[in-house]
């Protein structure tokens, strides 16, 4: 009798210590199976981690900000400006690939650079300065490609968006690595527990001797390198530059970030919890497509996706 109660409560433990997310995605995907059979076949199910792969990227960079207890609403802005230099600067020639790739991410560290400085040293709020920052790149892009995107993106490139490497999408192969790398400074440098500490109390980091402006500096650079990452899987994606794709990262990236875990105070964030809310929103982007919902009812489920997830966050229990 004892050993089954024992046995019981260890699978309560073992069941309890999953994410809530990871829930959510074995349900949708069940859902979706019922209403699109066709759907959940192993060929569509691993199209979801390639379809996914830019927002993964991008949501790993909110969820880095959001442990400050900082937000980046400039991640869209990034993703659209790097889409149209990508295109504009490799001009479909294999040979401009590098050039290209170099200036993309050069373009979302300086940007990164610039809204940890604005925010971390002149303390101004996070909010203002990130939506200023996208507009003002919104602006900037116009202008860069004279108000309409040209250029293309060289097939070479492309395979990074819609190639496979085995059976595994090379898009998936990126975030994958992405992750990795992501884990590796989170979980075994310093920088993940600073980070952590700047977010739940910045003077009692700065009082063990932790420079917190350099932290916080440090978060708003990585999210920016992360955003043009996404900006450049996404050129590989679809070939060429537009102004159409990106803007829903704004929003998307913060849902990804809070299903995944994070919450606006600071002081959390999980990688495993980040992708698989990034898979969670693809599949329910497909399931609201199977359902034929037009744009208001995909925004009212967005809504009600992100304040669910901030009520089961504020009541978990960690």
């Amino acid at each position: 009798m004892r050993e089954n109660v024992l046995g019981a409560q260890s699978s309560r433990e073992f069941f309890g210590k999953i994410p809530v997310i990871v829930w959510g995605l074995v349900v949708v995907i069940i859902i979706l199976g019922i209403i699109s059979p066709s759907s959940i076949l192993p060929k569509n199910l691993l199209d979801f981690t390639r379809q996914a792969a830019p927002l993964i990227v991008v949501g790993f960079g909110q969820m880095i900000v959001m442990m400050i207890g900082g937000l980046d609403l400039s991640v869209a802005g990034i993703v659209i400006f790097v889409e149209v230099m990508a295109a504009q600067q490799m001009n479909n020639d294999p040979k401009n690939i590098t050039v290209g790739v170099i200036l993309c991410l050069a373009t979302g560290l300086i940007i990164g650079l610039a809204n940890g400085l604005l925010t971390a040293i002149l303390k101004l709020s996070a909010f203002v300065v990130t939506l200023a920052m996208s507009i003002l790149l919104l602006g900037i892009t116009m202008l860069y490609c004279g108000g309409a995107p040209t250029g293309a993106i060289p097939s070479k490139f492309r395979v990074l968006g819609n190639g496979f490497t085995g059976f595994m999408p090379n898009a998936a192969i990126v975030w994958i690595i992405v992750a990795i790398c992501v884990g590796v400074v989170l979980k075994l440098t310093p920088l993940g527990r600073y980070l952590l500490a700047v977010g739940v109390n910045p003077y009692a980091a700065y009082q063990s001797g932790i420079n917190h402006v350099a932290i916080q500096i440090f978060a708003y650079v990585l999210c920016g390198l992360l955003a043009a990452i996404g900006g450049l899987q996404v050129a590989a994606y679809i070939g060429t530059g537009t102004f159409e794709l990106g803007t829903d990262y704004q929003m998307q990236s913060i849902a990804v970030a809070i299903l995944g875990g994070s919450v606006f105070s600071g002081g959390k964030g999980s990688i495993i919890g980040t992708l698989v809310a990034g898979l969670f929103m693809m599949v329910t982007f497909s399931l609201i497509a199977a359902l034929r919902m037009g744009a208001g009812q995909q925004d009212i489920v967005l809504g009600a996706i992100i304040v669910g997830a901030l009520i089961i966050n504020t009541f978990r229990k960690d």
